[in-house]
């Protein structure tokens, strides 16, 4: 099948390349700016702690999360249809596997790419951690909102990391999917990896002081992480409410590069 050929291809060039290694290490970096010094001082106090903590420290609503999550998670292949309108590489891939194949596959992987790079730089950061934190039997207290708190105290350690790993993947696939959506409308990678610092920035935070229910905000889904429930039912609703999301700006991702290649 024509597609899974171009998607095996597109997804080797995403994942075996410098842009996600890249990636993966800035993240590893911007992770350990955010939280590392955290890290020493309680270790100095005496206090005990756990990779759970830590992680709770990186994803705090702070720029460098932004700066993670909306920049540097994108860099691998996000932002694809861009580059190869500036490499001028578009007409190549159109003429052997039509518009439709090519705008999905580069959309599909850039937000498949962005969600493998979060989550492989929290299992580094998470390991470099280990000669200085505990990974489980510690008691601890979360942050107010914790949407998978229930799995740590009813004792499912390794199924908390794993709901937790998720719960970033899944939202950095809504910020990879919108760089997609901006390469196809403005192909300049520069516009398109900065467009979903941008949109937090005047879009999710003016939505946080609306006077509204949280449920109603795009931020309740694709920023914070706040119970619906119990962690399964969140995260599925997680995974549906960003899911469609992203299906919706594929759909326009694909209209509008199919429109570029027409006018072309």
């Amino acid at each position: 099948m024509m597609f899974l050929r171009v998607f095996r291809q597109d997804l080797k060039r995403a994942i075996f390349s410098k842009a996600f290694l890249f990636s993966v290490l800035g993240l590893v970096v911007v992770f350990g700016i955010s939280s590392f010094p955290e890290v020493m001082r309680m270790k100095e106090n005496g206090s005990s702690q756990t990779v759970a903590q830590i992680f709770e420290l990186i994803f705090d609503g702070s720029m460098l999360e932004v700066l993670g999550m909306g920049l540097l998670a994108l860099f691998p292949y996000a932002a694809q249809y861009a580059v190869d309108v500036e490499e001028r590489a578009v007409p190549f891939w159109i003429i052997r596997c039509g518009v439709r194949v090519y705008s999905i596959s580069k959309y599909v992987v850039g937000i498949l790419s962005s969600m493998a790079a979060i989550m492989l730089a929290l299992l580094l950061y998470g390991a470099a951690l280990l000669p200085f934190v505990s990974l489980t039997p510690v008691e601890i207290t979360f942050f107010s909102g914790n949407a998978n708190s229930s799995l740590w105290e009813s004792g499912n350690f390794f199924l908390y990391y794993v709901f937790v790993f998720l719960e970033h993947g899944i939202q950095t696939a809504f910020y990879a999917g919108l760089c997609g959506l901006t390469a196809a409308l403005i192909p300049n990678r520069l516009a398109a990896l900065s467009a979903p610092t941008v949109f937090y920035l005047l879009v999710l935070m003016w939505l946080s002081y609306l006077n509204i229910p949280s449920p109603w905000k795009l931020n309740f889904w694709v920023a914070w992480s706040v119970p619906v429930g119990s962690p399964e039912l969140t995260l599925l609703l997680r995974f549906l409410v960003i899911g469609g999301l992203c299906a919706a700006m594929g759909a326009g991702t694909a209209a509008l590069v199919k429109r570029r290649v027409l006018n072309d």
